[in-house]
């Protein structure tokens, strides 16, 4: 009798525990256009949520903060003043995180170039964003804008080993 009354909770414990799982077809692969901003390829929740053309794939900061950069530094070549310096240092800055964050997020070291070219601009520059900086001295804009170009070349060298 014992036995029995043991049997009974058992089977209604495991046919709870075995209800319903959602269905692997209704979720979309890793990386795959959704509806939902929060989603990734795993959740479920993406399916119920819409939010039209959403991505869910791993988006790279730098690509969306270049363009400001190499359009102020087109500015600082036209008017090269203090006010066009201190702002093209800080965008300047944003894109060197941004290319940093990027780096990190496909798992890539530096290879020293990196850090040797952001390093040399900083003293160009005189430091980091937050404060005014001089008046540019002769040939200091031409060296800045070669070595703007070549990071952002290193960058996308760096990242179209992973795209590879």
């Amino acid at each position: 009798m014992l036995r029995r009354q043991m049997l009974l909770p058992g089977l209604a414990l495991v046919a709870a525990c075995a209800g319903d799982t959602p269905a692997t077809r209704d979720q979309p692969a890793a990386g795959a256009r959704t509806d939902s901003p929060y989603s990734a390829g795993s959740d479920s929740g993406a399916v119920r949520q819409p939010v039209a053309g959403t991505n869910t794939g791993v988006e790279f900061e730098a690509p969306r903060v270049v363009p400001g950069v190499l359009a102020s530094l087109e500015q600082v070549k036209r008017q090269p003043d203090q006010q066009n310096l201190t702002a093209f240092r800080g965008g300047l800055g944003r894109m060197e995180d941004a290319m940093r964050s990027d780096l990190a997020r496909v798992g890539l070291a530096d290879t020293g170039e990196f850090q040797a070219l952001t390093d040399s601009m900083a003293r160009d520059l005189g430091g980091g964003a937050g404060s005014l900086v001089d008046e540019p001295k002769a040939g200091e804009v031409p060296r800045l804008e070669m070595r703007v170009r070549r990071l952002i070349q290193v960058h996308e060298q760096m990242m179209g080993s992973v795209r590879k």
